[in-house]
């Protein structure tokens, strides 16, 4: 290690923090804050790509244990339930072999100039029935990938769906993938990866940013429990290969998994918890919790300074079996906290006049005193006030690259002067959004009740039980709009220009509105529900209903445009692929079956 970096030495060597005084300084208000929360306590998860990505077809794919019934690869085979409702985990493998599944949030967290802290925790037990696998098979990747690139996992066996495999692509968009390795391969330059020290079990190992087949180069790890030696390379010179100045990092003080186990560690003396903080300057500290003793272990701490952070990012899991078994789960309470560095502010209305102005008091309305910078996070939530909020957009347009709502008092966005929301970003290309995720207590239904302009593609994301809406016009300008999340998005304003819609996740979307868009309309996930004769747009384009999904009729006697409309599958819950929820209404358009199912239409009313 460097005498440069006297601080990485300190916390390298045996070091911990008691839970107590990391849980009380992350409570600290920042200026500006951004904060997921999700126990997966309960039978849904809002947000969580419910695809649950099963690469092998083996078992079940990830579940949800909350009043789940047990399948025969269940340690808990035999009993009613897995767990009772509200008591649940999200369990990524059973104790079966070969299995490859990996799920991801779908909201975008900032990250560009930001500290995020990540803290979840996990089991692994009912594995050492392998013959010649007595600590369990492969493990568990926490990931951050590129919220601009489309989900595609990484390979199997011990890549544990980040890496790359000779011939299998690793993950899209990967930044960072921190696996809690309980077999001993993600350490290990084999089956075409990349860098590393060796077969190392029960060790946590990072590997670093890839695409496709390059990259995903091994940055640092513990020691083994076999005895091989940990290094991190990003300690000096190349961060990707190992020199002589690179320290040695040393194994684990308990084993993670609980191999033998044939159910559930106990969660008052046998929990595994896990902190990841990536600051703001690109330095990333690893810690885990072990039941043992209660204490906090600061295990590996790495520079990534020298890859290029991507302004949003998004975050996952992935985990596998390979030739051995393993029960692992995710679960306890995971938290996600991103706090400004720069460029991410929070409203606290501390002038008290509800103005986003540029008035010499305006700036007192957020934490800091300081008025929103162009292109940067903005935030609606309940850490600062405690009354319902009706925000006037005043002075000025607002330039945004994304925009955050949550908490237990709604928000309202107007305008006394005619101003708009643009989106936009500094990257040509790149991804702005607007979403509305879970946070501690009831959730609020929240309004933007201005104009939208789209200067990048835009994503809409509600990923709660409560409405959102967006009551203003959206102007395209040639862009993609996708609205997605478990939750129910309304746009009831006028969506114009060249653009095009893409529909995606479980939850519904309405069109309320007289649309003028000429791009075209793909449902992808969930439902999209119609109630204009023009919500569709211009019927140049078309409309397109995947797979799974629901384009919903809810006129009221309405003659809908003569859209071409291609239909897949059965729809949403096999209940029609195109479905009449409300009114009777008439469809003029032509309808082709692109992949006909056995109930590809649908009538409620």
């Amino acid at each position: 290690m460097t005498p440069t970096r006297p601080s990485h030495i300190s916390l390298r060597i045996g070091s911990f923090v008691v839970a107590s005084l990391l849980w009380a300084l992350a409570g600290i208000h920042a200026r500006g804050q951004f904060t997921y929360t999700e126990s997966f306590k309960n039978n849904t998860a809002p947000g969580w790509d419910t695809n649950f990505y099963n690469d092998q077809g083996v078992g079940p794919g990830i579940r949800l244990t909350s009043g789940a019934a047990p399948i025969s690869t269940d340690p808990e085979y035999g009993n009613s339930l897995i767990d009772p409702s509200g008591a649940g985990w999200l369990r990524l493998t059973t104790n079966t072999t070969n299995q490859a599944n990996a799920t991801f949030f779908a909201t975008p967290i900032p990250s560009a100039g930001n500290k995020l802290t990540i803290s979840f925790g996990f089991n692994a037990f009912a594995g050492g029935n392998t013959p010649g696998y007595p600590s369990g098979a492969d493990g568990i990747t926490f990931f951050l990938y590129d919220a601009s690139q489309a989900f595609s996992s990484g390979a199997f066996g011990g890549s544990i769906g980040y890496a790359q495999k000779t011939g299998i692509d690793g993950l899209g968009g990967a930044y960072v993938g921190v696996a809690l390795d309980a077999f001993g391969n993600f350490s290990q330059a084999s089956e075409g990866r990349v860098g590393g020290v060796g077969f190392a079990p029960n060790s946590v190992a990072v590997r670093g940013p890839g695409s496709g087949q390059i990259g995903y180069d091994y940055l640092a790890g513990t020691s083994g429990s076999n005895g091989t030696v940990g290094y991190d390379f990003t300690d000096t010179g190349s961060p990707t290969t190992q020199q002589a100045g690179d320290g040695v990092v040393p194994a684990l003080p308990y084993n993670m998994a609980f191999a033998n186990a044939t159910s559930r560690p106990n969660q008052t003396t046998q929990y595994r918890n896990v902190q990841v903080i990536l600051d703001e300057n690109n330095q990333m500290a690893v810690s885990m919790q072990f039941g043992e003793d209660g204490l906090w272990y600061n295990i590996l701490n790495v520079d990534l300074s020298s890859f290029a952070r991507p302004d949003q990012l998004r975050f996952g899991y992935s985990a596998g079996t390979g030739s051995g078994t393993q029960v692992y789960e995710v679960g306890n309470l995971l938290s996600i906290t991103a706090t400004a560095g720069t460029g991410q502010f929070i409203w606290d209305n501390g002038n008290g006049n509800s103005k986003w102005g540029t008035g010499a008091n305006d700036p007192i309305n957020w934490a800091g005193n300081t008025n929103p910078t162009l292109k940067s996070n903005v935030i609606f939530n309940s850490s600062y006030i405690g009354v319902a909020q009706n925000v006037d957009l005043t002075g000025s347009d607002k330039v945004v690259k994304n925009l955050y709502f949550s908490g237990v008092n709604a928000y309202t966005l107007g305008t006394s002067e005619s101003r708009k929301l643009i989106m936009d970003s500094e990257t040509p290309g790149g991804l702005t959004t607007i979403s509305v995720i879970s946070d501690v207590g009831a959730p609020a239904a929240h309004t933007i009740g201005v104009d939208v302009q789209m200067n990048q593609n835009l994503q809409v994301s509600n990923n709660i039980a409560a409405l959102f809406t967006i009551s203003g016009n959206v102007d395209t300008r040639g862009n993609i709009l996708e609205t997605t999340g478990a939750g129910n998005t309304l746009f009831s304003g006028a969506i114009s220009n060249t653009g095009s819609i893409n529909k995606t996740g479980a939850g519904t979307t309405t069109l309320s509105g007289s649309n003028t868009y000429t791009g075209a309309t793909t449902v992808t996930g969930g439902t999209l529900q119609i109630t204009n004769a023009n919500s569709l747009g211009s019927t140049a384009a078309g409309t397109t209903v995947l797979a799974g999904a629901t384009l919903a009729l809810a006129g009221t006697g309405t003659t809908f445009a003569a859209e071409n409309l291609t239909l897949n599958g059965d729809g949403v819950a096999s209940a029609g692929a195109l479905r009449n929820t409300a009114g009777t209404n008439t469809w003029t358009g032509t309808v082709a079956l692109a992949t006909a199912g056995s109930n590809s239409t649908g009538v409620d009313s």
